[in-house]
């Protein structure tokens, strides 16, 4: 299965929003472990048991994107002619969540870094363990 995501990865052409869906697609499986990976930050109690951060995570995720990405809208459907705002989108569809909360799982990146080295990107990590290759992902 591995090998044949990664042939799709290579395969994938179209808009923005059919590339950020076809990632969607091919990590829909992946979101309880997208939620444990998120969860796993130091942002919440240590004795508090894994599914309870998992679920404080997905909440804050949604709060935390519908405020965000509210107020990041205008600019990712501007910038790169909306290309941004298409690929969140896709990615959204894909993974079968609300496109705010994408949006906000992408922001405890963010979030989490130390105000003096931040540098507003965007990026995912995924730990080789997460994986069906062995191999991380950083996108």
């Amino acid at each position: 299965m591995a090998e044949q995501a990664d042939i799709e990865l290579k395969a994938w052409a179209g808009t923005a929003g059919e590339l950020g869906e076809g990632q969607g697609r091919a990590f829909r499986g992946r979101v309880q472990s997208i939620l444990a990976a998120v969860a796993d930050l130091p942002l919440f109690p240590a004795w508090s048991p894994p599914f309870l951060r998992q679920k404080l995570t997905l909440a804050a995720a949604r709060a935390a994107g519908a405020w965000y990405y509210r107020a990041h809208r205008p600019l990712l459907e501007s910038h790169r002619a909306g290309h941004y705002a298409e690929l969140f989108a896709g990615l959204a569809r894909g993974l079968g969540l609300p496109t705010s909360t994408v949006y906000g799982l992408n922001a405890f990146e963010i979030e989490s870094a130390l105000p003096t080295v931040r540098v507003g990107c965007t990026a995912l990590a995924l730990s080789p363990e997460l994986t069906d290759h062995g191999r991380p992902l950083i996108a």
